[in-house]
């Protein structure tokens, strides 16, 4: 189900993605009129957001290790000790 939200979301104005946003909504909050298909995409916006990344615009002004590039808060919060000042503003392009 997670691919097929993936499509829902790439091709939001696909004719399938629209036919289904039209009978049933923009949010898969409730699943009382659904189909299970509906509902099943749903569940899977956890599954899809769990294991998809942010898409660097701009991979040389995006710092490595004080940006949230990697969906889970900057880098540096992960690790312990200190980094050189050379390593603190490297950008996503230098690594």
């Amino acid at each position: 189900m997670a691919k097929l939200n993936w499509r829902s979301s790439s091709e939001g104005n696909s004719l399938w993605a629209r036919t289904l946003k039209s009978k049933y909504g923009t949010t898969m909050r409730t699943c009382t009129k659904a189909s299970s298909v509906w509902c099943s995409l749903g569940k899977g916006t956890t599954i899809l957001n769990k294991g998809s990344k942010l898409l660097l615009k701009n991979s040389r002004i995006t710092r490595f290790w004080l940006d949230d590039w990697a969906k889970c808060g900057p880098l540096r919060d992960c690790i312990k000790g200190p980094l050189n000042s050379e390593d603190a503003f490297l950008c996503v392009s230098d690594c």
